[in-house]
């Protein structure tokens, strides 16, 4: 499987030279930085993502065991009840919104798995949490739900904020079994409550729930996301979780935030490349800028509240 997979990623890095040189010389570029009295990463890190670019064309995670996921057969089945395709998620079902073709279910899922494996530098699992049956959670831009869904059985509650309504169809169904324990809000989380956006502190606060664990990936709005949730950082999160890639300094500007409130701060190990769809040219000087940490997390214990981390 290992030659099968490195002699595909050898084919698209060839199939790139030929339909899209700017992503092809952005590689090359890549590595030649990485190489530079410029590059600032730890030498396991330049060697892991020399080695994963030397075969394959850059991509927003660059370490070899992507390959793994990159070409690897999912199972996809389809429920005639909701005419929705899903795949079994660690035995529960995951479902998938109905515009999304099944050729595509099969990437989707495998990027998906490739984020959240231990290795990925977005990797949720990096933290070694140990959700309690006290726990309540939420899932900022929850999209498919694939963190709640692994969560879900271990945690007392689960909010999930989401405002596609494709995907809110794809959840309901996702998360039936659960109807109970888990509420889906169609909001976008802000630092102002007006008639899409909600501050965090205005949606738990007046209804009396505390939160104790919060993962947000929010398109680079969870600075907002902190300006509306001051109560719930200073008396309740235990846990946050954030994305840090979306915008250059968001995880200096976050760490500050999260200390501030007397979080233990840590970053996700590896680093992101936040390319999704790539048309234009860099720099050398401009690349060093796309480097960045994916997720930082933060810890904290209450005098008054159990406390469930093994960190």
């Amino acid at each position: 499987m290992s030659i099968r997979n490195n002699l595909l990623g050898q084919l698209k890095r060839l199939k790139y030279r030929i339909i899209s040189p700017p992503r092809y010389q952005l590689t090359k570029d890549i590595k030649d930085f990485l190489c530079s009295d410029d590059c600032t990463l730890p030498a396991e890190e330049k060697l892991l993502i020399g080695k994963y670019l030397s075969k394959n064309i850059i991509h927003y995670i660059n370490y070899p065991f992507v390959n793994e996921y990159l070409f690897r057969k999912v199972n996809i089945f389809f429920d005639t009840n909701n005419s929705m395709h899903y795949v079994y998620h660690n035995n529960k079902k995951l479902f998938f919104k109905k515009n999304i073709p099944k050729t595509e279910i099969e990437s989707l899922y495998n990027s998906l798995c490739t984020e959240q494996d231990i290795r990925s530098p977005h990797s949720y699992k990096s933290f070694n949490i140990s959700y309690s049956s006290e726990d309540i959670a939420i899932d900022a831009g929850a999209a498919e739900g694939i963190w709640s869904l692994d969560i879900v059985d271990s945690v007392k509650e689960l909010y999930l904020f989401e405002c596609e309504d494709e995907w809110i169809d794809a959840l309901n169904v996702t998360f039936a079994p659960w109807k109970d324990k888990v509420h889906i809000i169609k909001k976008y989380i802000s630092n102002k409550t007006e008639e899409e956006k909600i501050r965090l502190d205005d949606y738990f606060i007046e209804k009396n729930i505390f939160p104790t664990i919060i993962k947000a990936d929010i398109e680079g709005s969870e600075i907002a996301l902190t300006e509306g949730a001051s109560e719930l950082l200073s008396k309740h999160l235990q846990h946050v979780i954030l994305c840090t890639y979306h915008n250059e300094n968001d995880y200096q500007e976050l760490s500050s935030i999260l200390e501030r409130y007397g979080f233990q701060i840590q970053p996700s190990k590896g680093y992101i490349f936040p390319i999704y769809s790539f048309t234009g040219e860099y720099s050398m000087n401009e690349i060093g800028h796309l480097i960045r940490k994916a997720l930082i997390y933060g810890h904290k214990q209450y005098a008054n509240k159990s406390y469930h981390t093994h960190l």
